[in-house]
């Protein structure tokens, strides 16, 4: 079966494909930057 014709498996394909790691660590230095506009 081909995942094309499915949208729930694309969605998956899609969400598994992206660079976790670089998004955390940009999530990861907003928080200090706004940490940090908080406690300033």
């Amino acid at each position: 079966m081909s995942n094309t014709h499915n949208p729930v498996m694309v969605e998956l394909n899609n969400w598994n494909s992206l660079k976790w790691k670089s998004i955390e660590r940009a999530v990861f230095k907003l928080q200090k930057r706004i940490y940090k506009a908080l406690i300033d």
